[in-house]
């Protein structure tokens, strides 16, 4: 069993962007409690160090290293159908920490760590966790943005250090992904560096898969003729009727209105009607 113990440091700041690359990241500072997610009980360091390629494939597409290993970057926090759920950005500077690996066809450069909790004995496939437990203790002692908890949308980011087991590289819709076994995360003040990497990490292009990039956007279906408009008011000026009728939600202003951004052009954003949406899937 794990359980996170506070200290008190200064230096936090939330990223607090909505669904959108355009709309800035505040990354204003702010007293906070650390928080260091540990083992119950003390164990002795590990005489394994570094990640180790297993032999062979677990299954068709997926490379397996063994090992213990510490990188760090920022951990993300995010709304995902009703529940907080983690992944782990990794640093720039802590990519050497972690094996390269040689593919042809996909970039497997393991910039974004998920979690698993093991294999199904009878399939073999990995169980993914999303670490439901931790991102609900990391909220706990940090600032968040009013909407973030009002709503359950969007996203936090927490910098620190995560020590994990394992790492298994697998190829899922036509795209790279990277799992590890969670074993402790340790949180560290915001420095430039940080804030700098996770407004760079959240302005890179959306990539098209069925484990998006960006997993706190919700898409809607906006109503046949429905126009975004420039503000969040009836008989406001219309910006545009999207030439695709689905829109990505940004955030909650109230209860009557959503601002959105058009899914065929991101640059396409205003304010809809909530009753003109209704959910993709």
């Amino acid at each position: 069993m794990k359980r996170i113990l506070c200290g008190v440091w200064v230096g936090f700041a939330v990223a607090g962007v909505f669904g959108c690359t355009p709309q800035p990241v505040s990354t204003e500072q702010a007293p906070v409690e650390s928080v260091a997610v540990v083992e119950e009980e003390p164990s002795e360091p590990s005489e394994e160090s570094g990640l180790v390629r297993v032999d062979g494939e677990r299954r068709p597409g997926e490379i397996e290293f063994a090992g213990q290993e510490q990188v760090q970057g920022v951990m993300q926090v995010f709304w995902l159908q009703g529940e907080r759920h983690v992944r782990f950005l990794v640093d720039t500077g802590s990519a050497d920490h972690l094996p390269e690996i040689d593919d042809e066809f996909y970039d497997r450069t393991p910039s974004i760590l998920g979690f698993h909790e093991g294999r199904d004995l009878d399939t073999g496939y990995l169980r993914y966790s999303s670490l439901t437990g931790l991102a609900g203790e990391l909220v706990q002692h940090i600032d968040v943005p009013e909407n973030f908890l009002r709503y359950e949308e969007g996203h936090v980011e927490v910098p620190g250090t995560l020590t994990f087991r394992g790492l298994v590289s697998l190829i899922e819709c036509d795209a790279a992904y990277t799992v590890v076994e969670y074993e402790s995360f340790e949180a560290m003040p915001w420095s430039e560096e940080s804030r700098a990497f996770v407004e760079a990490v959240l302005a890179q292009p959306r990539r098209v898969a069925c484990g998006d990039d960006r997993p706190w956007e919700e898409s809607f279906w906006l109503s046949d003729g429905q126009a975004i408009l420039a503000e969040p008011a009836e008989g406001g000026e219309a910006v545009a009727v999207p030439s695709m009728p689905v829109v990505i939600k940004v955030r909650t202003v109230d209860e009557e209105w959503i601002e959105v951004y058009s899914y065929a052009d991101p640059d396409l954003r205003g304010f809809v009607r909530a009753e003109d949406l209704e959910p993709v899937n």
